[in-house]
């Protein structure tokens, strides 16, 4: 599949991430039903084994009610369901020890606050996503949220590397249970 070409091509990784979901919930792509989304899923994760001892998946983040008002196309409780679906695929016991998670779409609703993404009420505003309620923002004055998300992937994947081939990016730092301190 593509994943043996562009993507993984002939080498090994100690850790691959992957999300998908958003792009079926969009009315402008070609959308797939569960079923298929899940297959694909399990597809993907099996074919990742042969590059890879650990995948982490991450969730789609939440979308806004304001970021999903007509003209958009994206359906917000598509999201919640595809996010559903790939934790119960990633739970299966064909995929223990190969597949963790990475609840992206938690890590943002518990800083964005619980109305931020709720399917009858979440009209909020998040301070670190932008107005389309999909992208983050990357510059002042605005908080980074790609580097919130971006910390919140690394702490998913630290724990699966191996401890060798972890270099401290500034002096006196040590590696401690999973994790840089």
């Amino acid at each position: 599949g593509c994943l043996d070409g562009p993507y993984l091509g002939n080498h090994s990784h100690d850790v691959v991430t992957i999300n998908a979901g958003i792009h079926d919930c969009a009315e402008y792509y070609s959308r797939i039903n569960e079923t298929q989304y899940t297959a694909n899923l399990r597809g993907i994760f099996r074919s990742l084994q042969q590059h890879t001892p650990r995948v982490v998946f991450v969730t789609t983040t939440p979308v806004p009610k304001l970021a999903v008002e007509p003209p958009s196309t994206l359906h917000r409780g598509c999201i919640a369901k595809r996010n559903s679906l790939a934790k119960g695929v990633v739970a299966e016991p064909e995929f223990a020890g190969l597949v963790s998670l990475c609840d992206l779409h938690d890590a943002v609703t518990h800083f964005c606050g619980s109305n931020y993404s709720d399917p009858s009420t979440g009209l909020g505003h998040c301070p670190i996503q932008r107005s389309d309620g999909v992208h983050f923002f990357t510059k002042w004055p605005f908080p980074s949220g790609q580097q919130f998300t971006a910390l919140k992937v690394v702490q998913a994947i630290l724990p699966h590397l191996p401890k060798g081939k972890i270099r401290c990016p500034w002096r006196n730092c040590t590696w401690a249970d999973g994790r840089l301190d």
